[in-house]
Formats: structure tokens, sequence, C-alpha cells
């Protein structure tokens, strides 16, 4: 069982992996949001590191279908992944998907290949402050951890402060749980309960300020 979570997914978009040639220009405007230079130069950044993490050597040249807005993403891409024929239920602000073992390989690629094709219209203000992203650093790996680790769950490769700061947009940012669902070691029949039992993000209102 695989679990997307909107909460998890940082940036996603499309693929121009080159070796050679010249790079498409950004899609027009969108959702009365600009599409930048500068998005696109992360949207590949993102990329690159979404194509390592899912073991893809030579990514598929992929165009934009359309920059997706934050509200639609969930069911953009849950939408997607069904018509390349995997089994998707749409739960909450994630979604998860039933596969096989033989499937691995296949929905990695698919999975790729979608958010490629959709990728998230960036937010009107850019990157939160620094101070925001430390603070949910020190919720993850303090409070929620220790949380998780209570319920007998192994929290594995945390970063440092630094490092968690310098990849927060990257496709492939930490958090607890990302670790969690990657390893499938939450059953998909415990997800709700866990994630009431120890929230995904601080409520004690911590980082309102920062939002």
């Amino acid at each position: 069982m695989h679990k997307f979570f909107l909460a998890l997914v940082i940036s996603i978009g499309s693929i121009f992996l080159t070796s050679c040639g010249a790079e498409s220009p950004p899609p027009p405007s969108t959702e009365g949001r600009a599409i930048t230079a500068e998005d696109e130069a992360q949207r590949l950044k993102d990329l690159e590191a979404l194509a390592l993490s899912n073991g893809i050597v030579s990514p598929p040249e992929t165009p934009v279908v359309r920059w997706v807005p934050k509200h639609e993403i969930v069911e953009v891409l849950a939408d997607c992944l069904a018509e390349e024929g995997f089994s998707v239920e749409v739960s909450g602000n994630g979604f998860e998907v039933s596969l096989d073992a033989e499937q691995e390989g296949a929905y990695k690629l698919a999975s790729y290949v979608c958010e490629a094709q959709y990728p998230r219209v960036p937010g009107p203000s850019g990157p939160p402050p620094v101070e925001y992203i430390q603070g949910l650093y020190d919720y993850y790996a303090g409070d929620l951890t220790a949380c998780l680790e209570k319920k007998g769950y192994e929290v594995l490769n945390t970063p440092t402060r630094e490092t968690f700061t310098d990849t927060f947009l990257d496709a492939s940012q930490w958090s607890p749980f990302r670790t969690l669902f990657e390893a499938n070691a939450v059953a998909s029949s415990d997800v709700e309960a866990l994630l009431e039992a120890c929230p995904e993000y601080p409520t004690d209102g911590r980082l309102d300020s920062f939002e």
C-alpha cells in the first residue's frame, strides 16, 4: 500500500532532465499565479530528486499538461494514476494505492510521470520563512518523533537542522511520516488513528505566526 499525503509533498512538477538541447519555456500564468523561471528551475531540481528516489535512471521526457493549484493536486494525481491502471482510493488530504509486489517498478514510473505532467502551482509568497522551516524541523525531530516511537515506530534518517532547511522544497524532503510510509511501516487501517494521536503538524500554534 502506497500513500500520498498532500502535506508531505512540498513541490512536484514535470521533467525535462535534458543532457542536450534547450529546455522548454515555463507555461503561462495559471490560476492567477504567473509561473516564473525560478519556479521552472525549482521544478527541475525537485524532479531530479524524485527520479533518484524512485530509482529511475533515465526519466522519460514528459510535457507539462497543466500546473495544478494546491486544492486540486490530490484529486488530479489520483485520477492520473487511476488512468494508468492502478487502484487508487482518495481519503482526506491524500490517497492510497493498492499494489502487488510485481507492480512496484511500474508504480514508481507512473507516479513520476503523473507528477511530471501535473506540477503544483507554487504558493504566491515563495518559500516559507526560515523560522517556520526550522520550527517545523524541531517539531518533526522532537515531539512528533517521540510520539511515533512511543507507538512502536522507528523514525529513520533524521537529517540535521541545516540539511532539512536547505532541502525543504525538494521532492524528497524528510519527515517522520514520510519515512514510515515509504517503508510501508504503517498499515492503512492504522493511518487515521496514528495521525490523530501524533499530528503531522503542531497543534499548539507555534508555527501560526509564520504561515
